[in-house]
């Protein structure tokens, strides 16, 4: 093959292309919902990237995972988590500290953030 021709992709393969910053995007058809098509797409730094990301989203889809959900916000879990508890019996006052804690610290630093962007801080080297 030369390189004028370009290799076409299998039904259900996705699509490869590299943007005009330099960025190579790979996308996948989800389908359609209420008439609009859904895609999830995702970017890399070179096309062996794109192409891992690509082939982890077939991977993740043909295992039944929602690909079009959105995601949670931590506040949202925050608030699921908070109500978890009230079922579990947790006593009203530690409740009460609960909810003014997550309302008066947490949520001002941490709630607009996506639930699965969230990550561990780094480790200190010195801490043991």
């Amino acid at each position: 093959m030369t390189s004028s021709r370009k290799r076409r992709r299998s039904q259900g393969e996705g699509s490869v292309f590299k943007r005009n910053d330099g960025r190579w995007v790979g996308q996948i058809d989800l389908g359609w919902t209420d008439g609009k098509r859904n895609r999830k797409t995702v970017y890399g730094a070179t096309e062996k990237e794109a192409l891992g990301k690509l082939a982890e989203l077939r991977e993740a889809q043909r295992k039944g995972q929602n690909l079009t959900a959105k995601p949670r916000k931590f506040a949202e879990w925050l608030d699921e988590w908070v109500e978890m508890k009230r079922r579990q019996g947790t006593r009203p006052l530690t409740l009460r500290g609960y909810r003014q804690l997550i309302k008066d610290h947490i949520k001002p630093a941490l709630g607009r953030k996506q639930l699965d962007k969230l990550t561990p801080p780094p480790r200190c080297p010195s801490a043991r």
